[in-house]
């Protein structure tokens, strides 16, 4: 196979064969590495691969994928024989002949991978190592049975603003406003108890439908007229804070709305019955009431918090480098070492020139004991920026720390 369909890929192989041709081998290795990790199956890539690794049984690993592809290329055959009689002392070689073929290779890229031993029990990739110390746990701990830190957290079941949920607010915010019309009745009546003309609250009341909403506020009693004024101002103050709670998304203001608004159904009801309140003002509060304490219940999984397993994994929701990065930063701050280190494995994926995320990566792994992997990305990033001179002291620091790790 000559070359991915990918552009990218392409312009990594030729950027890497380049290089090669330049005696760069340290930089073409780099570049044709990435082109295997993300297509084992170009032939091209692993042949000039052979010649940028200086190990020999990394070269006989890239030309064992080369006949894979293409049984038929000679010259990675003859290459390989004489690697396996008299296996060289990894010395690059003059650059292969430009032969191309077909199909299918395993991926094995890994193998070529810088000399850097892994440690014993790396389990990088797997979800069920702690997110803080990194080290192994089973999928039924609750707590890391090493660092002890627990292994669950509480998260909703939704993380957006539904429709019932918008409307609920929106009605919500509708009773408000009726509430604070609702509260004119009441402080006319105390007016009109202070001696105030009369005459100017009989021809509200003859506005057509004032009555019908307001009741006739003038046979209210001062003292029931005070009480009711003040029912309203709590009644305003608790649906403002419902709104505020729903609008947030906090969990008491989810079932502070559905008490507060239960209460008010009651407190409409009792009006009504009283003649407190016109009819139509009764019927569009218990309407209003009714509605909003339904679509409560319907956005009930969007304030649903229930306990999930913290597994090691990059975040599904992310989008890009930057964002990996920045996630990677914020599980850090929660000393989520291990789960910092797969945001941040993501991040040097897709950008990986990006220094800076290297040297976090570097750091990341020896917070969780992976010293070998630590140096390993430290000393890319030493190449990939070598006026950088923070990192050869957190390479200083590392194998200091990895010394001190292994002493007995």
């Amino acid at each position: 196979m000559l070359a991915s369909d990918n552009p990218e890929l392409q312009k990594l192989l030729q950027e890497g064969i380049a290089a090669v041709r330049q005696r760069d081998y340290a930089r073409g290795r780099d570049l044709l590495l990435q082109v295997v990790e993300r297509d084992d199956q170009i032939e091209q890539a692993w042949l000039w691969l052979s010649v940028a690794v200086e190990d020999p049984q990394d070269k006989v690993t890239a030309l064992e994928n080369v006949l894979v592809i293409n049984p038929r290329n000679e010259a990675a055959r003859r290459q390989l024989a004489q690697l396996q009689q008299i296996a060289p002392a990894g010395a690059p070689e003059a650059a292969p002949s430009e032969e191309t073929g077909p199909a299918p290779a395993g991926n094995r890229w890994k193998q070529l991978l810088p000399e850097a031993p892994l440690e014993a029990d790396d389990n990088i990739d797997d979800p069920y190592q702690c997110v803080y110390c990194g080290r192994m746990t089973a999928p039924e701990h609750r707590a890391c049975p090493h660092c002890g830190k627990k292994l669950y957290w509480r998260v909703r079941h939704s993380e957006g603003f539904s429709e019932p949920l918008k409307l609920a607010a929106l009605l919500t915010g509708i009773t408000l406003g009726l509430g604070a019309v609702e509260a004119v009745g009441p402080l006319f009546a105390l007016q009109a108890a202070r001696g105030s003309d009369i005459g100017f609250f009989q021809t509200v009341l003859q506005i057509f439908g004032v009555e019908w909403f307001l009741g006739n506020f003038l046979r209210l009693a001062p003292e029931v007229a005070r009480l009711l004024a003040f029912v309203y101002l709590a009644r305003f103050a608790l649906l403002l804070a419902c709104l505020f709670g729903l609008l947030r998304r906090w969990t008491i203001g989810y079932y502070g709305a559905i008490v507060v608004v239960g209460l008010d159904l009651l407190l409409t009801a009792f009006l009504a019955l009283t003649g407190d309140l016109g009819w139509l003002g009764s019927l569009a509060n218990g309407v209003l009431a009714i509605i909003i304490l339904s679509l409560c219940f319907a956005s009930y999984p969007e304030f649903a918090v229930n306990e999930e397993r913290l597994l090691t994994r990059p975040d599904p929701g992310a989008r890009g480098a930057v964002d990996y990065y920045k996630r990677g930063h914020f599980y850090r701050k929660q000393s989520m070492w291990s789960l910092a280190v797969a945001q941040w494995r993501k991040a040097v994926g897709l950008a990986p020139t990006e220094v800076v995320y290297y040297k976090d990566l570097g750091i990341g792994y020896a917070q969780i004991r992976r010293y070998a992997r630590s140096l390993r990305v430290l000393e890319e990033a030493q190449r990939q920026a070598p006026q950088d001179q923070s990192i050869p002291e957190i390479i200083t620091l590392v194998r200091a720390q990895a010394e001190k790790a292994v002493r007995p």
